[in-house]
């Protein structure tokens, strides 16, 4: 009667056991993609599928990098949904002090010989030819091919005041996000929200 006993108290151990062990997985299992709320807006988690690995050569300006392929080619890439102030516009009157701070901040974030992955929208390319992207920096690739990713280099730049949003339709996949993104840095007044020479409608 008594090993009967241990039986059944070993068992109800166990049985608690898996099911605290699969709740404690099931936590940290990275969830798809949600609208970014306050002070984690840049570090969101998202499992993509449709992400295209790239390596950076050099950033351009706040919102603009250029990157290679993987065929080898290199492209010049803009960034999606959001816009910063000029920095290296032929005609020098349109640069600003601002844009400078926003690409000297992009810079400071990225990593020349790193890999990033480009997500697209509807359009690949603007009038211009520039591959039009949102840019994902990531902790962690899997196998098969499922990228665990954080940080949207975007959204992170909205999020610290070095962006405002530009939505052009029909490439406006999270142009929610950024606004709401836009609307706490601006309610904090950080960074180029607090400026003079962005020449941004405020």
């Amino acid at each position: 009667m008594r090993h009967l006993r241990n039986v059944i108290v070993c068992a109800i151990v166990i049985a608690v056991f898996v099911a605290l062990f699969s709740l404690l997985r099931k936590e940290n299992t990275p969830k798809s993609y949600e609208p970014p709320i306050s002070e984690t807006t840049q570090t969101v988690v998202a499992e993509k599928t449709n992400l295209e690995k790239v390596k950076l050569i050099r950033v351009v300006d706040g919102d603009t990098v250029i990157v290679r392929k993987e065929d080898g080619n290199n492209v010049r890439v803009r960034l999606i949904g959001i816009d910063t102030p000029e920095s290296v516009n032929p005609d020098n009157s349109k640069n600003t002090v601002s844009g400078k701070t926003a690409s000297a901040f992009l810079k400071s974030k990225m990593e020349a010989g790193k890999d990033y992955f480009l997500e697209y929208d509807v359009e690949r390319e603007d009038k211009y030819g520039r591959t039009l992207a949102y840019l994902w920096d990531t902790d962690h690739t899997q196998s098969d091919k499922k990228y665990i990713v954080s940080h949207m280099v975007n959204a992170m730049l909205v999020n610290e005041g070095y962006a405002t949003t530009m939505q052009i339709d029909p490439n406006v996949e999270y142009s929610k996000v950024f606004d709401e993104i836009k609307d706490d840095a601006k309610e904090n007044k950080k960074e180029l929200w607090t400026a003079k020479d962005t020449h941004w409608s405020q």
